[in-house]
Formats: structure tokens, sequence, C-alpha cells
């Protein structure tokens, strides 16, 4: 099985609404293929400069690690993408890669363990699109034109090519405040004001 963040857990059936089909959606959440692995789907819009794109399951020990591979599959410069997963992902002008992510390891641990939280990357020119996202479930999608050397960091983490996978936000599920478990953590909004800053976004220049 997939190790999941902790502020992520599947419910018992006395925390669901009541609902008729509640036992039928926990048994195909038992019975879901969420695996470590990937799954990968070619570009069929040929307007759209990408080649193919991929989804990530990967343990969450692992995420950040396979969050840095990625991110060095990027140009010198990319845009900073995310927010709290309650609004929708907010995309920066553009700024020096290595600069976005030295704003992002200051918070690794609510990145990668806080289920209210979504970032990633993206450059998009002319000739080519690439985009990093993490879901708030913790899971990667990719979109790329290199395809050797995202396979290559797939092999890097032991993840296998998969005809099918689940990931966690398509079932019912419990998310637990990361303050909650891991005391002394940055509240989500604290964490995106930071980045806000970092990234000189004016939050009405995008609403």
């Amino acid at each position: 099985m997939l190790e999941l963040p902790i502020t992520l857990r599947v419910p018992r059936a006395d925390e669901m609404p009541d609902r008729p089909d509640i036992d039928e959606l926990l048994e195909r959440r038992r019975e879901a293929n969420i695996q470590p692995g990937y799954t990968l789907q070619p570009n069929h819009t040929p307007q759209l400069p990408y080649t193919f794109t991929a989804a990530i399951n990967v343990n969450n020990a692992q995420l950040w690690d396979l969050f840095l591979a990625l991110a060095a599959l990027f140009p010198a410069k990319a845009s900073a993408v995310y927010n709290e997963a309650s609004e929708e992902s907010l995309t920066t002008n553009l700024h020096p890669t290595d600069y976005i992510l030295k704003h992002y390891a200051r918070y690794k641990t609510e990145l990668v363990q806080d289920c209210t939280l979504e970032f990633g990357l993206l450059s998009n020119t002319r000739e080519a699109l690439t985009e990093l996202n993490v879901s708030a479930c913790k899971y990667v999608k990719f979109w790329g034109n290199d395809l050797p050397a995202f396979t290559a960091v797939m092999k890097t983490f032991g993840l296998q090519l998969c005809r099918h996978l689940d990931f966690a936000d398509e079932f019912p599920k419990i998310i637990v405040p990361l303050r909650r478990l891991v005391p002394g953590t940055t509240p989500p909004v604290q964490v995106v004001e930071h980045f806000d800053r970092a990234f000189n976004v004016e939050r009405g220049d995008f609403y």
C-alpha cells in the first residue's frame, strides 16, 4: 500500500454522511489500487506544446525528493504555482527556479504533509510546456516533453509504469489539520502569505 500523508485517512462508516451507498463507497476504497507507481498518457492536443502527462503515486516520505528531482527538469526560470486547496491555484510571474525551490524548502513539512496546500512549478513557452503539480492529497501530476529524462527519475525512485492506478482524492477521506499532529508547524494561510511576499504577488492582480 501507498504511504499517505499523516493528515489523511480513510473514514469510518460512522464518520460519513448518511447515504444509501456508503458501504459501497468504502468497499471501493478498500479495493482501490492506491499503490506507488505512475501512469502515462500521450498528448492528443497538438496545440499544447507537451508530449505526455503522468500521474504519480509516491510514498509520502519520498515526495519532497521526487519533487526536487522533477524540478531539475525545468529551465532556469519558471512560475511558482500554489494555494490553499479550497482556492484556485495561483500562478506567479517568472522567477529563478532555484529561488522558488529555496522558498518552498522553508515549508517542506507543510507542503508534503498538509492536505490543505497544493504547490508546483510551471514553464510555458511557445516551444515547450513543463508543469509539475503536487495535489492536496499529495500525489504528483507532471506534463513534459523529455520522456527519457522523466522515466529515469521514475526508475531512481523505484516507481513502475502501471496501466491503472487509483488516487486518494477519488474516494471518501478525512483530513486532519497538520498542527494537531505536528505542533509548531505553520498554518496554511501563513505559508501562502509567505509565498505571496517572496514572489511579489498582489492578490488583487489575480482575483
